[in-house]
């Protein structure tokens, strides 16, 4: 069957088998920053962003991706592939890029919650964090390096509100 992907703001058209798994489909069209951890949809490491929401790749069917956008991390890199990116600069800084297993899965959750505390005024809590990469293992950091990097990231990237009252 053909399936029409639309990964990254770039379409593309597959032939697929009904049963193939969305990691299989990205890796075709030339997604390849996308590891696959445990096939099962147990350590994140696979995730993107379908139509904006956070996915697990490797349990995810390609045939049902159609009319779907998919973000993966490629899509969150810049256009200069030498310019570190905000979110990556963040986890640089706060030491959260170890093994760099759980990384990709880590960014993308990242970005999706960014863009879901974009117009917040109050710094985003360590516990918000927690709770949204809480699926996605980590086997080195021990977590706190990824959540202090998430805040830092989360924070510097909203929208300024100024007080009109003043």
């Amino acid at each position: 069957m053909l399936i029409d992907l639309s990964v990254n703001d770039t379409p593309h058209q597959i032939e697929a088998e009904d049963r193939t798994l969305l990691i299989d489909a990205l890796a075709e069209v030339g997604a390849r920053a996308i590891p696959e951890g445990c096939s099962e949809g147990m350590c994140g490491s696979c995730t993107v962003l379908a139509d904006g929401e956070p996915i697990r790749s490797c349990t995810a069917l390609a045939a049902e991706m159609s009319e779907v956008d998919i973000t993966t991390t490629e899509g969150l890199n810049s256009p200069d592939e030498q310019v570190l990116t905000d979110l990556q600069q963040a986890f640089s800084r706060a030491g959260a890029l170890q093994c760099g297993y759980c990384t990709p899965g880590m960014l993308m959750v990242g970005a999706w919650l960014a863009a879901r505390h974009r117009d917040e005024t109050d710094p985003i809590s360590g516990a918000v964090v927690r709770r949204a990469i809480n699926g996605n293992l980590c086997r080195c950091t021990g977590y706190e390096p990824i959540v202090a990097a998430l805040c830092d990231y989360i924070d510097n990237q909203r929208t300024p509100h100024i007080d009109e009252s003043a």
